[in-house]
């Protein structure tokens, strides 16, 4: 995920959308980003496990240097 979006960019979305961020799962881009997670995986991984790991990165993203509450 960090290829294609940017920590300030992903500090704008929430998995369901809390807090005022916007809803990540249910976007194109979600989808695209577990059917390619699964078909890279050599073990098959559940789309469970790689939801928890996209929503871990969405939730500590806005604490990555260029997030919205990144401190120097």
């Amino acid at each position: 995920m960090r290829k294609i979006m940017t920590n300030g960019l992903m500090s704008k979305f929430s998995g369901h959308g809390q807090k005022g961020k916007l809803k990540f799962i249910g976007k194109p881009i979600y989808n695209i980003i577990l059917y390619a997670a699964r078909k890279a995986s050599k073990e098959k991984l559940s789309f469970n496990e790689i939801t928890k790991e996209v929503l871990d990165v969405l939730r500590y993203a806005p604490y990555k240097p260029g997030g919205s509450q990144h401190k120097v």
